[in-house]
């Protein structure tokens, strides 16, 4: 039986792996690996997570490289700030069209989702839950957000067809219940369920 530490080492390597993978799909555009997180985090959050806050929180960076981040990528057009509505010391973080596009060539990168492809489903759909009661579990021990799904939330509320958030009080399109946001929390009663690969929006909105 293979021990905790070959476990940590095989992740700390498929990390590695993916950390040279974003040095490449952000050479073309002078980008960081960094900056390719940044677009990719704000690809896949929803309308009340694009903040730089919630951006140094979900990364695990200090607020000065969030801000050093935000400069590079709206100098290159790929990024936008918008004033909160409600609240104007609050700044939203908007992809432009050229910061989409880019987004969309970093997921149209077929490596990793083909190897996966060649495991068994029944491999795939293993992994993945136990990689997610992984990461539930070092959420927990470190006492971080957990940054999910909508459908995976105790906030989370659907009926009569229709979705909202019972935190903010407010509905929800569907599209929006697939989208990671800062204020999840993790039900007991859903602690066993999934956030799957598919439900994330890898279209760029």
């Amino acid at each position: 039986m293979k021990n905790s530490q070959y476990l940590v080492e095989l992740i700390e390597r498929i990390g590695n792996l993916l950390r040279s993978e974003e040095r490449e799909l952000g050479k073309a555009d002078g980008l960081q690996p960094v900056h390719v997180q940044v677009l990719e985090y704000l690809a896949l959050c929803n309308r009340f997570s694009n903040t730089p806050l919630s951006l140094s929180h979900y990364l695990g960076i200090s607020k000065g490289t969030v801000s050093q981040s935000v400069i590079v990528l709206e100098n290159k057009g790929l990024i936008e700030k918008v004033q909160d509505n409600n609240d104007r010391r609050v700044v939203h973080l908007l992809l432009t069209d050229r910061g989409k596009q880019v987004v969309k060539n970093a997921f149209a990168n077929e490596q990793w989702s083909n190897t996966c492809e060649r495991l068994p489903a029944q491999q795939r759909e293993r992994m993945a839950e136990d990689l997610s009661q992984l990461l539930i579990e070092l959420t927990r021990q470190h006492n971080a957000q957990s940054f999910g799904v909508c459908r995976t939330c105790e906030h989370f509320t659907y009926e009569d067809s229709n979705y909202s958030c019972g935190l903010l009080q407010i509905p929800l399109e569907a599209s929006e219940t697939a989208k990671l946001c800062h204020e999840h929390s993790l039900a007991d009663s859903k602690a066993d369920s999934t956030e799957k690969t598919e439900n994330k929006c890898y279209d760029a909105p």
